[in-house]
C-alpha cells in the first residue's frame, strides 16, 4: 500500500531541491541585469523568467501554492520585460532579490517541517503583484533595529566593503531590500575615505583585498576615537580556523563564512549589533 505521506515527503524533498536551483538562477540573473551588460541582457531576462515559471511549476505541483503564487508574479514581470511591453530599469530589484531570499527561506522551512503559511513569502506577494501590474505597492518599511540610528541619518547605514563588484553589489541589493541604507567601498582604503565623510552604523567587510585587507581595516577601526566602538563584520569565502583567529585579534565583532551563511544568518547578524 501507499504510503502518502512518505510520498508527500518525498515530493517535498524534490520540490526544494529544485527551488535552490532555480532561485540560485533567477539571482544569478538578476545580478547579471544590474550590471548592466547589454550584450547579454535579453539573455539574462529569458533565464529569469524561466527560473520563475518552473520555480512556479514545481511549487505548484509540490502543493505549496504560497510559493506558487509568488513566483508567478515574478515570471510576469520578466515576461513583460522579455516582450518588450516594459523597461530592464521599471524592475523594482531589490523587491524582486527580496523575494528570492523568501523563496529560499521557504525551502528551509519545507527542509525543517515548518510551514510557510504567514512567511516572507506571502508578506511580499502584493508588492510583487503591484509589480507585475505595473502600480506602486506600499513602501517597504525599514527594519525598526535602533532608535538612536534612525535619529542620526534615517534607516540603520551598513557599510559593504568587497573588491569583487558582484559580491558588493549583491550583499548591497539584499540590505537595501530590508530597508538599509548602504554605501560601498572596494577596499580598506576606500572604506577610510566613506568613514571620514559618512556616519554609519555596522560595517561589512571582506576579509581579502588588495592594498588594505579586512584584518587592516578592523585594526584602523579599533585604533580610531571616532570609530572604535563600529561593529565590524568579516566575511570570507573560506572556513578557515586562523583566519577567524586573526579576526578575532584584530577586533572583529563576528565573522562569516560566505559559503555557510544564508541572507537571513547575515541580517540577523547585523540586526543583533544593531539592537545592542
Amino acid at each position: 500500500m501507499l504510503d502518502k505521506e512518505k510520498l508527500r515527503q518525498h515530493l517535498l524533498k524534490i520540490f526544494v531541491d529544485e527551488l535552490d536551483r532555480q532561485v540560485e538562477s533567477l539571482r544569478d540573473a538578476m545580478t547579471a541585469l544590474r550590471e548592466g551588460n547589454p550584450a547579454v541582457r535579453q539573455e539574462q531576462i529569458e533565464i529569469a523568467r524561466r527560473a520563475a515559471h518552473s520555480l512556479k511549476g514545481a511549487a505548484r505541483s509540490a502543493g505549496v501554492p504560497e510559493i506558487q503564487k509568488s513566483a508567478l508574479q515574478v515570471e510576469r514581470a520578466f515576461a513583460e520585460v522579455h516582450d518588450g511591453r516594459r523597461s530592464v530599469d521599471s524592475l523594482d530589484f531589490p523587491l524582486l532579490y527580496a523575494a528570492a531570499d523568501a523563496f529560499a527561506a521557504a525551502g528551509q522551512d519545507l527542509r525543517a517541517g515548518r510551514p510557510v503559511a504567514g512567511t516572507r513569502v506571502e508578506q511580499v506577494f502584493p508588492e510583487l503583484e503591484a509589480l507585475a501590474e505595473g502600480r506602486v505597492a506600499a513602501p517597504r518599511p525599514t527594519p525598526d533595529n535602533s532608535a538612536d540610528a534612525a535619529g542620526r541619518h534615517g534607516a540603520p547605514r551598513v557599510l559593504v566593503v568587497d573588491d569583487a563588484d558582484t559580491n558588493r553589489n549583491f550583499i548591497k541589493i539584499v540590505l537595501e531590500a530590508q530597508g538599509y541604507q548602504v554605501l560601498d567601498a572596494r577596499d580598506g582604503e576606500d572604506a577610510i575615505g566613506v568613514l571620514n565623510a559618512n556616519s554609519v552604523d555596522v560595517i561589512l567587510a571582506d576579509v581579502n583585498m588588495p592594498r588594505m585587507d579586512g584584518f587592516q581595516l578592523t585594526e584602523t577601526v579599533r585604533h580610531s576615537a571616532a570609530w572604535h566602538d563600529l561593529p565590524v563584520i568579516l566575511l570570507t569565502g573560506l572556513e578557515n580556523p586562523a583566519e577567524r583567529a586573526r579576526g578575532e585579534q584584530v577586533g572583529a565583532s563576528a565573522y562569516l563564512a560566505k559559503g555557510s551563511t544564508d541572507n537571513r544568518s547575515l541580517l540577523a547578524t547585523i540586526e543583533s549589533f544593531l539592537a545592542a
